[in-house]
């Protein structure tokens, strides 16, 4: 499927996720068990760029963005995250 999206799990033990280098754009973030750190989306890698999004996952849901980035999508979940447990989806 070429219009698929890909995705990206993030658990406790994930901390800077380098999920995609280049352009491309961030379709949702669901939280599948509840964490205790802020998950922050950078339009960058490394864990550093242009903040997207800052969410704190004290609840499940699903987050819908559909917003483009340009320089690359990376994902940072805080020390602390407990039992945190989300799914990142993005083209």
């Amino acid at each position: 499927m070429q219009d698929a999206n890909t995705y990206i799990h993030l658990t406790p033990a994930s901390t800077t996720v380098n999920a995609k280098i280049g352009p491309g754009a961030l379709h949702t973030v669901s939280i599948n068990e509840v964490g205790t750190s802020i998950v922050t989306m950078y339009d960058g890698v490394d864990g550093s760029g242009t903040i997207i999004a800052k969410l704190d996952p004290g609840e499940k849901r699903t987050y819908i963005y559909d917003v483009g980035f340009t320089v690359g999508l990376s994902v940072v979940v805080g020390a602390g995250a407990g039992t945190l447990d989300a799914t990142v989806s993005f083209r």
